[in-house]
């Protein structure tokens, strides 16, 4: 029986592996490049619109100033110019604060995969994506955990401003606790097991997921930092899943290839 901190620090330990199996291995690439894809997409066509029809729109809204004095008309110029540049300016940074979470949403639309294809190469586990029925039950499933992460998130951040030390510990604990199961779901429902399911499961390794998505949680903390390690948190918590017997008297890692009993 490892002690808590031992297997606080198994689990963190699974965060860098998973980075390097995920570089480590071209087959992984594709499901990190397609998200990123479609973000670039998404941003041309945004700025595109942006330039080509959002910025006339506006500033057609502003006077010319045509028909007063050359020094009024140069005011009006200038005024137009920096609403332009404002606006624009407005929405780039908007873009680059939600690139990450953006990232992250295109993402879950191939982690699952990414998951299956690790199984198959890493821990010679052959899983099938759930169907699109079971697919949007997980979903639904996903959605109503990642809100309640968002609101544990709020509340333990406020608290966090009135009690220092204590609160940011506190919020560190819940919210990278969620987190690391997170990084489960995509192995969970490749193989059929939804997110409550997979909390009674992992119950008796709640020191390994803890010491997993509190490690991802504060590697989030670097800006733009998700683009590059999100689907390394991804193969890290297969990693867990494959590698954890979740009843409490199989409390221990056991070997890959070895499939985790249902």
């Amino acid at each position: 029986m490892y002690s808590a901190a031992e297997r606080f620090r198994r689990g963190a330990g699974l965060v860098p592996r998973g980075i390097r199996l995920f570089y480590g291995n071209r087959h992984y690439w594709p499901y990190a490049l397609w998200p990123m894809a479609l973000l670039l997409l998404l941003y041309t066509l945004g700025l595109a619109g942006l330039i080509g029809w959002g910025l006339p729109e506006v500033l057609a809204l502003l006077p010319e100033g045509r028909e007063t004095g050359t020094f009024l008309q140069l005011l009006f110029n200038v005024l137009r110019w920096l609403v332009g540049g404002t606006l624009l300016l407005t929405v780039i940074l908007l873009m680059l604060l939600l690139v990450s979470t953006v990232y992250e949403m295109f993402g879950s639309l191939f982690f699952d995969q990414l998951a299956a294809k690790f199984e198959e190469l890493h821990c010679r586990n052959r899983v099938e994506v759930p169907g699109w029925r079971q697919g949007m039950r997980f979903m639904l499933q996903s959605v109503c955990f990642s809100a309640g992460t968002l609101g544990w998130g709020i509340g333990l951040g406020i608290l966090g401003l009135l009690i220092p030390v204590v609160g940011p510990l506190l919020a560190v604990t819940v919210v990278g606790y969620r987190f690391g199961l997170t990084y489960l779901f995509s192995s969970s429902f490749n193989h059929g097991i939804g997110v409550p399911a997979l909390r009674r499961r992992m119950k008796s390794c709640r020191w390994e997921v803890l010491g997993l998505g509190v490690t991802a949680y504060l590697l989030l903390l670097i800006p733009f930092a998700a683009i590059f390690l999100l689907p390394g948190f991804t193969l890290a918590g297969t990693l867990l899943f494959c590698n954890t017997v979740s009843a409490p008297e199989n409390d221990r890692f056991i070997s890959p290839g070895v499939r985790p009993d249902r």
